[in-house]
């Protein structure tokens, strides 16, 4: 840009030319709610105090910057104390850690909302039963709860909340299940590249005594790889029933994959005497252990089909039916052959009904996925800092929950807080209800 015997200073730098859009009034007010934006995001205290001190050429301390990150927390914890939780119907609840420190979180499956976000010593069950009981009495007692396979949540959970169904999480099975299959499919790659490597070594081979040493080399390593290959097609096929007709919504009722999930778990118990004994059993006893925790979330879809039929007047076997039918693609002619006696039964009835009965299973939950993306939301707050405390996670967990949603996979989330589908009912800006005043340009 410059020559080099041209001097570099402010009389060469090219003059920006720029309109005013607006002006802008800096107030202490203003620069408070520019930290808690700040702050929200991830930023840490000396990112923020040079983000003033270049954009505004405003000095702050980082002390200055604290307190008022705590008078926002003590409003936001008033506010969290406050709330209202007996409309959360499913949740999902975990624990994240932050410096080897345990932080417990649960949120809602349909509006997101995050009831609890607390820093502990431990993740025993007594400390899961207690902060549990305080969140029932703000009215929590949702009629089902995911968790993934920790014993001290489940424990937790049974001292607290006894009477309320427990969804074992789908996707760390699934991902078990789906782990066991590639390392069988692996072994068998090895083995048919010793039984490979060993026929082009015999095709070579001259002396006579080492042509019998590779023929009893190759014999072993047929059977070797015979047993991995009926030993992977046994776990493939076993897998396969497990993801896609157990672990799905589409499909049939909770006591035929009760009985169907059993049967697998016993043909996995058989292959434990294989090579793979050490990978199949832990998924075996998961599978024995946690059978009907793993089919909680059918308990949901059974509940919701029996007060449909009610209203209908008719059997849940028909609903069940419908269910079962929207595994085929409505292309295929299986799915026209299977409703041909449940259209003949609702008559014309049968798409308002099918189209119910698809709203229904949309609304089922059998992963923690949701509280998953949570934690993953907490740990970009928490990157940035050496030390969380329990006020700043108060805090963040008032922002999340009040945080309108820019967009969402979910219509009936867009353009709301959680907060806001929670209760159904709109509310003031985060920044409002902390006590500020947003900036509105001048009309």
């Amino acid at each position: 840009m410059f020559s080099k015997s041209q001097k570099v200073g402010k009389e060469n730098m090219p003059i920006q030319k720029d309109k005013v859009l607006f002006n802008l009034p800096i107030t202490k007010q203003w620069l408070e709610q520019y930290i808690l934006v700040h702050n929200q995001s991830g930023s840490s205290f000396r990112d923020m105090r040079y983000s003033l001190t270049t954009l505004f050429d405003v000095s702050r301390s980082m002390g200055w910057i604290h307190n008022v990150l705590k008078d926002a927390s003590n409003t936001a914890s008033r506010i969290n104390n406050l709330e209202d939780l007996s409309n959360i119907k499913v949740s999902a609840n975990d624990e994240m850690f932050d410096h080897q420190k345990p932080i417990l979180t649960s949120v809602c499956t349909n509006s997101l909302y995050c009831p609890l976000l607390q820093k502990e010593g431990n993740r025993k069950a007594v400390t899961w039963e207690s902060r549990l009981l305080e969140l029932l009495e703000k009215g929590y007692h949702p009629k089902s709860i995911i968790l993934d396979g920790l014993n001290s949540l489940h424990a937790g959970h049974k001292l607290a909340l006894y009477d309320v169904n427990i969804i074992y999480d789908t996707f760390h099975i699934t991902q078990d299940l789906v782990n066991l299959r590639r390392y069988a499919n692996n072994k068998l790659k090895s083995s048919s590249s010793n039984l490979y490597s060993i026929m082009e070594k015999l095709e070579r081979a001259k002396d006579k005594a080492k042509i019998k040493s590779l023929k009893a080399q190759l014999l072993v390593a047929q059977k070797n790889y015979d047993d991995a290959l009926s030993l992977y097609q046994s776990i493939a096929t076993l897998c396969s029933w497990m993801q896609h007709d157990i672990l799905v919504v589409a499909g049939y009722d909770y006591a035929d994959r009760l009985e169907l999930l059993g049967f697998i778990a016993d043909e996995f118990e058989k292959l434990e005497g294989s090579a793979l004994s050490h990978r199949i059993q832990p998924v075996r006893k998961t599978l024995q252990k946690n059978s009907e925790k793993l089919l909680g979330f059918l308990k949901d879809l059974e509940y919701e089909l029996a007060d449909y039929a009610d209203e209908l007047n008719c059997d849940i076997y028909w609903l069940w039916q419908l269910c079962y039918a929207q595994r085929y693609s409505k292309d295929h002619n299986k799915y026209y052959q299977f409703i041909s006696k449940i259209r003949s039964r609702f008559k014309h009835k049968f798409h308002n009904i099918e189209q119910t009965v698809i709203a229904i299973m949309g609304e089922i939950e059998k992963a923690s996925s949701v509280v998953e993306n949570l934690n993953g939301r907490i740990r970009k707050f928490l990157i940035n800092h050496i030390h969380v405390s329990q006020e700043s996670l108060n805090l963040l967990r008032f922002i999340l929950n009040h945080r309108e949603f820019e967009r969402s996979r979910c219509e009936h989330r867009e353009g709301k807080s959680p907060a806001e589908v929670l209760h159904g009912e709109s509310h003031d800006h985060w920044l409002e209800q902390l006590g500020y005043m947003l900036f509105k340009q001048a009309a």
